[in-house]
């Protein structure tokens, strides 16, 4: 008799434990069906694929460099330290830089600088004014960034604009400012190119981007993902390789920036 007691009492736990289990399961299956992870582990689970490879591919027939890695700088805060690297524009090495956005990103490093102040100026191709802006900056070294607002002209198709960045150093005297310039141009979106609406994932886009030689949205995106998961390292990596592709070694371990 006690041994089918012992029984009982067995069979009443299992019987306890798998009515848990099923009204766990059954309260969670809702949410493992919509999110997706039913049917995978845990493990495997990560918001981008980390294996996709984000390579620069400058565009073939683009004629003559848009200028060199960083463009060209003149001046500088005379309390600033001088060693490399300087202020840097992150473009391509060779090829010139393009964007199909109406109003694109462009991103910077800035050294350890006693400034606290950079402008930013866009010119079209005769040197007429289409937009300038002054950011505060916190005067630590790393990567910024500087959009054009939808309040700025549209940038046209097919032609050339010249921008320039610069250290303001002193208010009241230009001269002194550090300086990069360069120049890029909008390309149409052509039907290859719009294929790159279709993707969800920023990497993805990417990858796309930089495949097709389209500079500017290939970073952008890639900072996004960045600045998402600042921590991750792997996309640190493909952060750096991605730079590195494009001649920028000197700047591709640096810090990206939050946008102020």
């Amino acid at each position: 008799m006690a041994r089918i007691k012992l029984y009982r009492n067995r069979a009443a736990l299992y019987i306890s434990i798998f009515a848990d289990m099923a009204l766990v399961l059954g309260l969670a299956a809702p949410a493992l069906s919509q999110s997706g992870l039913a049917s995978q582990p845990v493990a495997q689970i990560t918001p981008y694929d980390l294996k996709i490879s984000v390579t620069f591919e400058p565009p073939p027939d683009q004629g003559a460099p848009a200028g060199t890695a960083g463009g060209a700088s003149r001046g500088g805060c005379p309390s600033d330290p001088k060693e490399k690297p300087f202020l840097t524009a992150l473009i391509p090495a060779t090829g010139k830089v393009l964007t199909v956005a109406e109003r694109p990103t462009l991103f910077f490093y800035i050294p350890q600088t006693s400034a606290r102040k950079v402008g930013f100026s866009l010119k079209d191709e005769n040197e007429n004014d289409v937009y300038q802006t002054d950011l505060e900056i916190s005067g630590n070294p790393g990567i910024v960034s500087v959009s054009l607002p939808p309040s700025a002209p549209a940038l046209e198709i097919g032609k050339n604009y010249n921008w320039y960045f610069a250290l303001v150093c002193n208010s009241a005297d230009a001269s002194g400012n550090l300086v990069v310039n360069g120049s890029l141009e909008r390309s149409e979106i052509s039907p290859t190119l719009a294929k790159a609406q279709e993707l969800t994932s920023p990497l993805e886009r990417a990858a796309f981007y930089a495949k097709n030689g389209i500079w500017l949205e290939a970073l952008a995106n890639l900072a996004e993902v960045r600045r998402q998961e600042p921590d991750n390292t792997k996309l640190a990596e493909q952060w750096a390789e991605f730079l590195k592709s494009a001649g920028l070694e000197p700047v591709a371990e640096k810090p990206l920036l939050k946008p102020k």
